[in-house]
Parts: structure tokens; sequence; C-alpha cells
């Protein structure tokens, strides 16, 4: 749900509130690690965008390295083989997964429109036939 009309008022009220010194003050109290990572997003959209790159692949591509960084760092020199194989098969099927379940809600959404398309055709066509009716004489 989204928020009530007066939900957004009150927030409209406080953001007029909020002066510069706050959005500073906010600014300091973020550990430098997350403002680094804030920077570099934005960096990084800049130079996409600039490259006609999409948004859904930015944020796939995001994803795939996300999934990457989250699993275990493993040498296969020094680690046994079978683990370095199973975490990186185990990040490979989630990078999968996610795929999977974006290609579904594509689908899903293409599917909707279709139908939504196919319902104002006949609407369409039954209005016409309609109109045809009592246009003809008795």
């Amino acid at each position: 749900m989204g928020m009530s009309n007066e939900e957004r008022r009150n927030l409209k009220q406080e953001l007029k509130l909020l002066k510069m010194e706050d959005i500073s003050s906010f600014m300091e109290s973020l550990p430098s690690d997350f403002l680094t990572v804030l920077r570099t997003d934005g960096l990084l959209r800049s130079i996409t965008r600039k490259l006609g790159v999409s948004q859904r692949l930015r944020i796939l591509t995001y994803a795939k390295f996300a999934l990457h960084g989250s699993s275990p760092k493993l040498n296969p020199a020094t680690d046994p083989i079978v683990k370095v194989a199973y975490f990186s098969l185990k990040t490979s099927l989630s990078y999968l997964h996610l795929r999977l379940i974006l290609a579904g809600i594509e689908a899903l959404s293409s599917f909707q429109k279709f139908m939504y398309f196919t319902y104002s055709l006949c609407r369409r066509y039954f209005h016409a036939m309609k109109s045809m009716q009592m246009l003809s004489f008795p």
C-alpha cells in the first residue's frame, strides 16, 4: 500500500523544515565505507547511462557480483577442489535462480499487457457490432 494523503502532506511539511545542516550532519554520521559505496554507485550509473546500458542490465550485473562477493573466497591451490567446485556451482545456480524469477516476472507482465490488448480489441469489436445492429432496419 502507498501513503495516505495525510501522511504525504505531513512528509512534505517535514521535508520543508529540513535545513542544509541537517542533511550535512546526517551525511557526516554515515560510515565512510557507505559513502564510498554511494559515490561509486553514482559513478557507475553515470558511466552505464552514457554507454547506453539499460537499468535492467546494470541491476543484473550488481546482483551477479553481489552473489559472487557473498560466496566464500576459496583458493583452488590450497582448498579442496570439491569445496571450490561446490561453492562455485552454488553461486552460479543462485544467479540462474534470480534470472529465472526475473524472466518469470517479465513474462507475466508481458502476458498481462497482451491480455489487456486482447480485451480492448474484443470490446471495440463488440461495440462496433452492437452499433451496426442499431443502425440496421427491422
